[in-house]
């Protein structure tokens, strides 16, 4: 939340000004020489073109711990869906019982510490041509070969990345996949709650690693894989659309466009996304040639709808498709849903110049925020839509405008983003960092990380704020550092905190942890509170589905049965051994 604005100035030169004149970044994309453009009514009845063939489905999956793909033995492999993790395969097939029950995630975590493989089949029709191979996800760890051709190695967790293929495809194909040993680092919290720090050597999901869900580190294919065209000689990267003046209806399409020749031709449509009104077109030829040109092209939407946080208006989105006509006839098409509004920080009352800016404006109006945090939903990376439609829907009705995506997680997938555009829920996101990891994780991970998520995310209206990550004391070093500059450079539209909390927000679980009266949280006072917990009761039917049926009778439950498993508090070294043996901890 964010209080009154300060009587003085709200222009003044705070922490967020003072951070981008020591880092220097570059320029954003909206900043470069814009070009003027009027939009017509009408359409050019562009189409976008699908290129891809997914390999989604089912595949096999068998552990051995052997170097070449060569000498696996598939014979006891059991079916895997992918995208899954190791972890939803094997309970899926019945091999492990189900981690998220009793204590059945420490059977499950041995399967995090061993080499596995999996390998998919599939034919192509003739005719059929493809370039290059993209996994848009694999943890952590992984390496690859097609039709006997090994085709290389990658870590993190959440980049996107390909390899050529043009010359190994075949009309049978086999693609193999081996996901190695994860890094290990054993850090038990108590005799009784068990944590592998061994997440600070890469970039991953953090939070599965014991010291807040379950200690099951995930590995797997866990997002989607498919075949693709390769880019042509000439293309153009996804299009930013920026908005300068959200009443005035000016935005700025910002086109990153390569090896162009002078001669090319961009054709674009606005249509109305999700409400009744006119399609609008336009066209500009490219004049300038080179092998990386930037094309900022201003325009103004005709009686603009805007985009409104959650009872502050309607959440009025459009769908931008863009063509790149080429002189040889061939021509790429692109598209993005993008909504019009302007988000910048200002001063809150009581708030001093080494401060961030805390006061949200939004499309000019200062803004009351009531929010949340938001936490990865699943330890075994089962992300279906339905999921993030209950939970976020369920955030809508509960008056919730905000929602912080913390680090401990991951950079949120796009049905979570649509969903928020749609609902009109503001996100924080964070990058996978916590507690000053960012010193010690990969760089080239972490940057890779960002320059994967940034140009995916930066259209959604409702993210409002990029964040370098959760809770980091000192929230600096080279890493920080590029997460501030390709906020900038990459964006530029929103602002960039190093870290939450930082620079006025607060946390605070005296509460929870400290067991003090809830007083004490119903009294916090601060411009922004980023995380407060309160111990309450659990709710009876989440219970029942995590505690085996011979511990649901018990009462009081017992303090390292699974109840107290599935509750760190109660595991914690500094809880209170009386209120634990009384009960009065549920």
């Amino acid at each position: 939340m964010a209080g009154k604005k300060m009587s003085e100035d709200a222009s003044c030169v705070g922490l967020d000004e003072l951070e981008r004149m020591k880092w220097a970044p570059g320029k954003p994309p909206f900043m470069e020489e814009a070009t003027g453009v009027c939009l017509e009514r009408g359409s050019y009845g562009i189409h976008v073109k699908e290129n891809r063939c997914f390999l989604d489905g089912e595949w096999q999956m068998v552990q051995g711990e052997v170097s070449g793909y060569e000498d696996i033995s598939w014979e006891d492999g059991i079916s895997a869906l992918i995208p899954c993790s190791v972890h939803t395969a094997l309970f899926q097939a019945g091999k492990i019982p189900d981690p998220m029950v009793g204590m059945n995630d420490t059977v499950a975590r041995e399967n995090s510490y061993k080499t596995w493989w999996f390998r998919r089949s599939f034919f192509l029709k003739e005719g059929s041509q493809y370039d290059e191979i993209v996994f848009q996800g694999v943890c952590y760890h992984a390496r690859f070969w097609l039709n006997g051709c090994y085709l290389g190695e990658h870590k993190g967790m959440f980049t996107e990345f390909t390899f050529d293929v043009s010359s190994i495809l075949e009309e049978d194909n086999e693609l193999v996949v081996c996901i190695l040993n994860a890094p290990y680092k054993s850090a038990p919290m108590s005799p009784y709650m068990d944590n592998d720090d061994g997440w600070m050597q890469g970039t991953v999901i953090n939070c599965v690693y014991g010291w807040h869900y379950a200690c099951i580190p995930s590995r797997g294919i866990w997002k989607s894989v498919y075949l693709r065209k390769e880019k042509p000689a000439i293309w153009m990267e996804k299009p930013f659309v920026m908005t300068e003046n959200a009443s005035k209806g000016k935005i700025h399409l910002c086109l990153e466009l390569c090896n162009v020749t002078g001669k090319e031709k961009i054709r674009g449509e606005i249509h109305p996304e999700n409400f009744e009104g006119e399609t609008f077109c336009f066209e500009k030829m490219v004049e300038k040639e080179g092998e990386k040109i930037l094309l900022n092209l201003a325009m103004e939407v005709p009686s603009a709808r805007l985009w409104w946080p959650l009872h502050y208006g309607k959440q009025d989105m459009y769908r931008l498709i863009i063509s790149m006509d080429m002189a040889n006839g061939e021509s790429q098409v692109e598209e993005t849903v993008f909504g019009i509004r302007t988000v910048h920080m200002e001063f809150a009352e009581g708030q001093t110049r080494e401060q961030y800016k805390w006061l949200f404006v939004i499309n000019e109006k200062q803004l009351f925020i009531k929010g949340s945090n938001w936490c990865t939903t699943d330890a075994l990376l089962r992300f279906p839509e339905e999921r993030y439609e209950r939970f976020l829907t369920l955030a809508a009705e509960e008056n919730i405008q905000l929602l912080r995506a913390w680090g401990g997680g991951m950079p949120e997938d796009d049905i979570f983003y649509s969903l928020c555009d749609r609902l009109g829920i503001m996100v924080i996101q964070e990058w996978p960092t916590c507690w000053d990891s960012q010193k010690v994780q990969p760089l080239e991970e972490l940057v890779e990380t960002v320059k994967c998520h940034m140009p995916r995310l930066r259209n959604h209206p409702s993210l409002v704020m990029w964040c370098g990550g959760n809770e980091s004391r000192d929230a600096d070093g080279m890493a920080m550092e590029q997460m501030l500059k390709l906020a900038y450079e990459l964006d530029g539209s929103r602002p960039f905190h190093r870290t939450e909390p930082f620079g006025g927000s607060i946390h605070d679980y005296s509460t929870y942890w400290d067991m003090q009266d809830i007083d004490r949280s119903l009294e916090l006072n601060s411009v922004f509170l980023g995380e407060f917990g309160i111990a309450s009761a659990p709710v009876y039917d989440s219970v029942m589905r995590y505690l085996p049926k011979e511990e649901r009778e018990f009462w009081p439950p017992e303090r390292f049965g699974s109840f107290g498993h599935h509750t760190p508090r109660i595991n914690y070294p500094g809880a209170s051994t009386q209120a634990l043996c009384s009960g009065s901890y549920v």
